[in-house]
C-alpha cells in the first residue's frame, strides 16, 4: 500500500519558515508599540496628584477678595471704582501684586491677598506641598505652576474693559504629568 502524496498532511519546512519570519515580524511590531506607549504614559499618581494641586491652587484664588482697592487700602470695603482707592492701589491690572511687596509665601512679610495679586505668578516651583497637619510632603516634589490671568468681561456680558470678570488659568506640571484648569471670578465690589 502506498500513500499519494495528496492525502499528506503537515507543512513544509518552507512555510514553517515564512509563518516564522511573520509572526516575528509581528512580535517585534507589537513590543516596539508597547514600549513606545510606557515611555509615554503618564503615571496615574503624578496625574492625580497634580490635578489635586491645580484643583487646590484655583481653589485659593478664587477664594480671594476682588475688589477696586487692595484690601489694605482703607476705601477697599466701599469703593465703586478704581479711582475711589485713596493709596493707588488699584486692582484693574493683571502685572503682578499690589502692593508688589507681597507674596504668596509671605516670604516678603505680607501675604497675596487679592485674586489680581496671583496675575504675575508665572512660574510657581512647587517645593512645599503640605497636607492638612502642614508639614511637607517629600514625595510630592519637581511641581511646577503656572498661573495666568485674563479679563473676561464679555463673557458675562459686562462692558468690555469694566474687569468685573477675571478668567484665572491654572496649569501644573511634574514631567509628563500635566493638568489644567480654569475658573472665573466675578467682581461684587465694594462688597468682597
Amino acid at each position: 500500500m502506498s500513500i499519494s502524496r495528496g492525502c499528506q498532511r503537515g507543512f513544509s519546512l518552507i512555510e514553517l519558515i515564512v509563518f516564522m519570519l511573520i509572526v516575528g515580524t509581528g512580535v517585534v511590531g507589537m513590543i516596539g508599540t508597547m514600549d513606545i506607549a510606557a515611555r509615554t504614559n503618564v503615571d496615574p499618581m503624578l496625574q492625580k496628584q497634580a490635578l489635586a494641586i491645580a484643583e487646590s491652587l484655583l481653589a485659593e484664588i478664587q477664594r480671594q477678595p476682588f475688589s477696586y482697592c487692595d484690601p489694605d487700602d482703607s476705601n477697599a470695603l466701599t469703593a465703586t471704582s478704581s479711582a475711589s482707592c485713596t493709596s493707588g492701589m488699584s486692582q484693574d491690572t493683571l502685572s503682578g501684586p499690589v502692593p508688589a511687596t507681597e507674596s504668596r509665601d509671605g516670604s516678603s512679610g505680607s501675604y497675596y491677598d487679592n485674586v489680581t495679586d496671583y496675575a504675575r505668578s508665572t512660574s510657581l516651583v512647587l517645593t512645599n506641598v503640605t497636607d492638612a497637619s502642614n508639614p511637607p510632603i517629600a514625595t510630592m516634589t519637581g511641581y511646577t505652576a503656572t498661573i495666568t490671568m485674563a479679563w473676561a468681561d464679555s463673557i458675562f456680558g459686562f462692558t468690555a474693559g469694566s474687569h468685573n470678570a477675571i478668567k484665572i488659568t491654572v496649569n501644573v506640571k511634574n514631567g509628563p504629568a500635566d493638568a489644567t484648569l480654569n475658573g472665573y471670578r466675578i467682581r461684587y465690589a465694594p462688597q468682597l
